[in-house]
């Protein structure tokens, strides 16, 4: 919680007894009338009720005719202070809590409301003063410990922060919001069990607090608890955290449950029709299942509200270089390199881009530039050294080829994919396609760029039945291997059973040009 976030606290030095009264009286007597002469409990009940119903215009009204009709009553001039602050008008809420302090140095509540107006007038320190002064008249007022504690987080003191925070807790065991400020600095310290801890305390004080449930979630993702980070994001969603929504979907996915992930996507988008991320993530999710046609519908959308997202430009002119879309996606990838000209992935996808068209040149060009920024990538010196190649640099392309094996050698994560793969195609060969569906699946999610398993994940997709997730697996190995035959065929056979006959032979004609041998219909 922000300090600019924390509650005025208005006046309360008026009996309820005498406040219950004022208003019954005020009903019975129609006081409630433009009279010069009401009684001063109509003016406060009416300025209280227009402030507890938001309407902070009308409160102003009834505060300043109780000071016209009462000059010296304080607490009035406080709850003007209060709502002069709602409407906006901060120098003016300012004025009226110095008069009150002018005349009653004493009273703990008006420096913690003039401190709140301090804060929102970006002035720390000022505010950092009223605070200290409230708990030296008031010790037991756990909002002025919270807001000295959110202060001295602000200016970089974490120790301090924390004995505030725990001095507010000390004082209200039920301060849901200062237990998550001590969450978030044992997090932010290494402290994680310790942290867990404290956003269990604020939970179990206010079970509704979205932000307690997603900072524990958060903590748990770091852990590995994908199960209990899930639960948790999905608790905030329910209490109104769209951002926390979108996290559920993300450990979704990472849990290998993409249609509960995709789910989440159009549940997101349904709350957020504006929100270019939900459209992303829907995009993402739709992608992963084999659904490019899909992705570039929501990842489309989301460039049209916000086309300056690097991220989003990229996302697309990825989907649609995988759905052959190539002058479309080289157009996204551009806009990609030009909105952000230092990530390595955008130039290698674009140098992928228009090596599939047939421009090695310009993909040399773009891939040495991502090479550049990132030198740790095998698959961009692999394609480096194809499009080197076909540009008749034969020394360049084998200086390349050779960067690509070394980088793969050294590459434990590549390592570990080329043996999963090869227990896929073991299990394969014994006919056990769950088991060689779980071993390509876990080779991809290693080394998402080895066609190989990818191709050969589609095939048992295919044979599972599995269509869409079959295409778009043989599109996402064409993607990476654009002169494999093997692929376009397969992925021609799983068109063909979708009932796409356009698209089938234009894969089955592309296979018989890179390999005129292959088996074509």
């Amino acid at each position: 919680m922000s300090v600019t976030q924390s509650r005025f606290r208005v006046s309360a030095r008026l009996l309820a007894s005498v406040m219950a009264s004022a208003l019954a009286a005020c009903s019975a007597s129609g006081a409630q009338s433009k009279e010069p002469n009401r009684p001063l409990g109509c003016y406060i009940a009416g300025g209280t009720h227009a402030l507890n119903t938001g309407n902070p215009k009308e409160a102003e009204k009834e505060f300043r005719a109780a000071l016209q009709a009462y000059p010296g009553f304080n607490e009035a001039r406080e709850d003007l202070g209060i709502a002069l602050a709602r409407e906006g008008q901060l120098d003016a809420a300012e004025d009226e809590f110095r008069k009150v302090l002018s005349a009653r140095p004493d009273l703990a509540e008006a420096h913690y409301n003039l401190g709140l107006i301090l804060i929102q007038q970006q002035n720390g320190q000022a505010a950092l003063i009223e605070f200290r002064k409230a708990i030296y008249l008031k010790p037991d007022y756990p909002e002025a410990h919270e807001s000295i504690g959110l202060l001295l987080e602000k200016q970089h003191d974490p120790v301090g922060a924390s004995d505030q925070f725990r001095a507010a807790t000390r004082l209200d065991p039920h301060d849901a919001e200062a237990f998550d400020n001590l969450g978030q600095l044992d997090a932010q310290a290494g402290r994680l069990e310790q942290s867990i801890k404290e956003y269990r305390a604020a939970i179990a004080a206010r079970p509704d607090l979205a932000e307690a449930h997603q900072d524990l979630a958060l903590v748990l993702w770091h852990k590995g608890d994908l199960d209990g980070a899930e639960k948790e994001f999905q608790s905030a969603a329910r209490f109104g955290s769209a951002e926390a929504l979108l996290s559920a979907g993300v450990i979704l996915g990472e849990k290998g449950q993409l249609e509960a992930a995709t789910a989440v996507g159009r549940r997101a988008v349904k709350l957020l029709p504006s929100d270019p991320d939900s459209y992303l993530f829907l995009g993402g999710s739709l992608e992963q299942q084999g659904d490019l046609d899909g992705a570039a519908v929501e990842l489309q959308r989301a460039a049209e509200l916000d086309p300056e997202r690097a991220d989003v430009r990229l996302q697309l002119g990825i989907v649609q270089r995988q759905r052959g879309d190539l002058q479309d996606a080289i157009g996204n990838l551009r806009a990609a390199v030009e909105i952000d000209p230092g990530n390595a992935k955008s130039h290698y996808e674009l140098g992928a881009a228009l090596y599939r068209a047939g421009d090695a040149a310009g993909a040399a060009t773009e891939l040495r530039r991502s090479a550049s920024l990132d030198s740790k990538q095998a698959q961009t010196f692999y394609l480096l050294s194809r499009a080197l190649d076909q540009e008749g640099n034969e020394q360049a392309a084998k200086a390349a080829l050779l960067e690509t094996e070394r980088l793969r050698h050294s590459d434990q994560h590549y390592a570990q994919a080329v043996i999963q793969y090869d227990l896929g195609v073991q299990q394969l060969q014994t006919g056990n396609l769950h088991a060689a569906l779980v071993a390509f699946q876990s080779a991809v999610s290693l080394d998402p760029g080895l066609a190989q398993a990818r191709t050969n994940l589609g095939a048992v997709l295919l044979n599972l039945g599995n269509l869409t997730g079959a295409v778009g697996e043989f599109r996402a190995a064409i993607d990476i291997e654009p002169d494999d035959a093997r692929a376009y065929y397969d992925l021609g056979e799983a068109l063909a059973k979708e009932g796409d006959a356009n698209g089938a032979r234009d894969a089955f004609q592309h296979a018989a040009r890179l390999d005129p041998q292959l088996r074509t219909q």
